[in-house]
């Protein structure tokens, strides 16, 4: 099963004038301000949940072991 996640790509106004104009990539944000859709497969939903799974557990150890090197390497 595949989720769908839509970005919205803004026009270049949005990014103020001057910015854009001297953007090099101003007529090519120009052009795309239609809805692109973004597929993520299961494998990345997978990982991505995985990832935050392992984080959480780095966050746990750091609330544990404030003072020692492993808390002290995952503060940051």
């Amino acid at each position: 099963m595949t989720r769908l996640i839509y970005r919205l790509k803004l026009p270049p106004e949005s990014f103020g004038s001057q910015i854009a104009t001297m953007s090099p990539d101003f007529h090519r944000l120009n052009s795309f301000r239609k809805i692109t859709p973004i597929k993520i497969e299961k494998t990345e939903t997978l990982a991505l949940f995985s990832l935050y799974i392992v984080h959480l557990f780095l966050r746990i150890l750091v609330l544990i072991f404030p003072t020692s090197s492993v808390g002290f390497l995952f503060v940051f």
